[in-house]
């Protein structure tokens, strides 16, 4: 039989070794078995008159460790450590470079969050930033615009995970406009101006875009590589203008008794 120091000291030992350990819940309870059976021993309760209970000399501290002990238990099994917060360590792009051919495209960049574990986190907030938003803009969901030719970074951010797109803005020729698109001349050296203007496929004028002109007839008129055009004698002639793989047609007739003609007309009609 224990006496009473050794019960408790048995309860003790029990419950703090269960309490640093947190061992698994089978074997805690096996050892919350143990402690009841241990702390229970010899603690009989008598009904004394008028329904009163007492306890034998000694058991009430036993009563009222097993008490304390089974609560140390308890919260072993329920209050576990918390697992470390999810944090954003990994940023993945659906494309890291992106290459428009006009003005005003653009695409949904998808992102993809992962935490220190590898696992996705779904609502994670993402924050967007353009280098340089004459060249592209960003949305706040991750909708890229070109603005205009050249090339940037886009910077996509979560948390301390981080992650770059290069965007690139080269405006293609879709087409050639000439203005005016006929030019008519009365005598020799009179010169007038063409002009050129190229679009891309969102018809955006692309600044600076290089143009060859000619003349299909030097003979009739001349053109320059600005496009200035000098009548040498009369005919007509086509002036192109050519950029990429593209070109554009205007007219340009020289007439040069043309002037002489309508100044005997207003003459005659004075």
């Amino acid at each position: 039989m224990l006496t009473m120091k050794e019960k408790r000291s048995t309860c003790e030992i029990i419950a703090q070794n269960v309490c640093r350990s947190r061992q698994l819940t089978g074997i805690v309870r096996g050892l919350m078995v143990s402690l009841t059976t241990l702390c229970h021993i010899d603690v009989e309760p008598s009904v004394r008159d008028y329904g009163m209970v007492s306890y034998a000399p000694g058991t009430r501290f036993l009563a009222v460790f097993m008490t304390l002990s089974l609560a140390c238990l308890s919260a072993c099994l329920t209050n576990p450590s918390s697992p470390p917060a999810q944090e954003p360590t990994t940023i993945t792009l659906s494309t890291y470079r992106i290459v428009f051919t006009a003005v005003n495209d653009h695409v949904l960049i998808d992102t993809t969050v992962l935490d220190q574990d590898g696992g996705v986190l779904t609502n994670a907030t993402v924050h967007w930033r353009s280098a340089d938003k004459n060249v592209a803009r960003v949305s706040d969901r991750g909708v890229v615009t070109a603005a205009g030719n050249g090339t940037t970074q886009i910077y996509v951010t979560s948390g301390d995970a981080r992650a770059i797109a290069i965007v690139s803005v080269e405006q293609t020729v879709d087409s050639i406009e000439i203005l005016p698109s006929s030019i008519t001349l009365t005598h020799p050296g009179e010169t007038d101006q063409f002009t050129a203007v190229v679009y891309d496929s969102n018809t955006r004028i692309i600044p600076g875009a290089a143009v060859v002109w000619s003349s299909s007839h030097p003979e009739i008129v001349t053109v320059d590589a600005t496009g200035l055009v000098t009548a040498v004698s009369t005919g007509t002639a086509r002036v192109t203008a050519s950029s990429g793989n593209l070109s554009a047609h205007a007219t340009i007739h020289v007439d040069i008794g043309l002037q002489s003609r309508r100044s005997l007309h207003h003459y005659l009609h004075q």
